[in-house]
């Protein structure tokens, strides 16, 4: 009877602890809409939303991002949040990566982020100047953001959420509520496309 007793209860919290999990990923997930638009390509308003980790050392991120902006541009309805990580934390590309979210305290992190996805992420705080004037960006406002208490809060927001959605590779991709994506190899615009699609249900 004890055995029985045991048992029972062992069940029952493996059960609370699935479901607690289960809930767990789905409110991770559903913070995912919540990423301010000023982050984002697209409409603000698009009727689908994709969240990309993303990291500048990997380089199949800088391959994947041509084809994302071409089937971003194609489907026209779409709003992309590509959050940038540093998982190696004495990578040279975690000077860009604070760059890009002080840029985004300024509403110009998509430029930040195109910028180094075209010119890479070999920089440091003589580059400043140059980085701000590419990007639309006062240079003061960009060095100044680097020292705000909330650029610090936003990485490590992006990090917990990659942490706690299970994800430990990039790129991976959240497209819609269903779909988590992490390819294999370099996806084109169109298989971009056939998952945002697949996303809405068509």
């Amino acid at each position: 009877m004890i055995v029985w007793r045991l048992f029972y209860v062992a069940l029952f919290i493996s059960v609370a602890l699935l479901a607690y999990a289960v809930y767990t990923l789905a409110a991770v997930r559903g913070s995912l809409d919540n990423i301010p638009a000023s982050f984002s390509f697209g409409p603000p308003d698009a009727g689908l939303h994709v969240v990309g980790f993303i990291d500048y050392d990997c380089g199949n991120c800088r391959a994947v991002n041509a084809a994302m902006m071409t089937a971003l541009e194609k489907d026209g309805n779409v709003r992309y949040s590509p959050l940038v990580l540093s998982l190696n934390a004495q990578s040279p590309s975690k000077y860009a990566m604070r760059l890009t979210y002080s840029a985004g305290l300024q509403s110009k992190y998509k430029n930040a982020y195109q910028y180094f996805m075209a010119n890479g992420t070999n920089v440091d705080e003589k580059d400043i100047a140059d980085i701000a004037s590419q990007t639309g960006i006062e240079e003061k406002n960009l060095a100044g953001g680097l020292k705000e208490p909330i650029m610090e809060r936003l990485i490590e927001k992006s990090e917990q959420t990659f942490s706690a959605l299970g994800a430990s590779t990039v790129p991976t991709f959240y497209i819609g509520p269903g779909i988590k994506y992490t390819p294999e190899g370099t996806p084109s615009a169109d298989d971009f496309l056939k998952l945002f699609a697949e996303a809405r249900g068509k």
